[in-house]
């Protein structure tokens, strides 16, 4: 699905789970609603996957599992004794390949293969024991191959802090990815937003600018705007933007971005 709106800046490609888009694939066949995922519509590309539909699972299904035997992980369906990890390794590299270039994740919750962190392990196939949680097995090759983008799934977006962190990281993704100008001029426009969350890194990404390393510049970047701002620098930035006389669009692109990560209509 393509974002039909006005906004000013560059629309964000999103991977999302799709029963989190009203759609028929869960293993109980449940149609879920989720509210912000509508709200973000109009501002996205969506970017739609299924990982156990798109295995070759039907709807419904019996649940399936993640097994943690040691370091190593197997998807395993309990009912019909299935093993699919291996499905799973060859179809997910596939599968972000044909996204071309994405922006962040939007997942299910604790879904075996969708879950961010919150995927629970079991120790055997009659999934009697947790032994831990981590990453879904569709999610742990997106984390490994995107670590310095956003992901978040329907539970953390509830979270006020974090939904404006992921949103930041999430449009500044798209804004770097398709910047018109050179890579300075961008981090002159971001660099409140920088400065606001780790002080220390700013002067680090203008040495990377320096030197032209702009892969590094941009994976740091990224990762620095997924972090929550430190509330002493907040302050002192609202101090000097209540000093300054004259409408919000008359500040420079620097303040103004810092004042407009995202869309207004997505904030909490």
């Amino acid at each position: 699905m393509n974002a039909d709106h006005s906004w000013n800046l560059t629309v964000p490609n999103l991977v999302v789970s799709r029963c989190l888009n009203q759609e028929n694939c869960r293993y109980n066949a449940e149609i879920l609603q989720e509210n912000f995922l509508e709200e973000l519509l109009p501002y996205i590309n969506t970017r739609l996957v299924c990982p156990e539909v798109e295995i070759g699972m039907p709807t419904p299904r019996p649940p399936i599992h993640i097994i943690s035997q040691g370091s190593a992980l197997r998807l395993y369906q309990p009912k019909t004794g299935e093993e699919l990890q291996e499905e799973m390794n060859e179809f997910a590299p596939r599968r972000l390949d044909s996204y071309g270039e994405v922006d962040g994740f939007f997942m299910k919750a604790r879904s075996p293969s969708c879950g961010i962190f919150d995927t629970r392990y079991f120790s055997d196939e009659q999934a009697e024991k947790e032994v831990g949680q981590g990453p879904g097995a569709f999610t742990s090759h997106a984390l490994k191959l995107y670590p310095e983008l956003p992901f978040a799934d329907e539970s953390l977006l509830k979270i006020n802090r974090f939904r404006e962190n992921f949103l930041t990281a999430l449009f500044a993704s798209a804004r770097i990815r398709t910047y018109p100008g050179n890579l300075e001029d961008f981090h002159n426009e971001y660099q409140l937003l920088i400065l606001i969350r780790n002080p220390k890194i700013l002067g680090l990404l203008e040495q990377l600018l320096k030197v032209g390393n702009h892969l590094y510049y941009t994976k740091l970047c990224l990762l620095t705007l997924r972090q929550s701002p430190d509330p002493g620098s907040c302050a002192e930035i609202d101090r000097a933007l209540k000093a300054r006389s004259g409408p919000p669009s008359s500040f420079p692109t620097e303040i103004q971005r810092y004042l407009d990560p995202y869309p207004c209509d997505l904030r909490p």
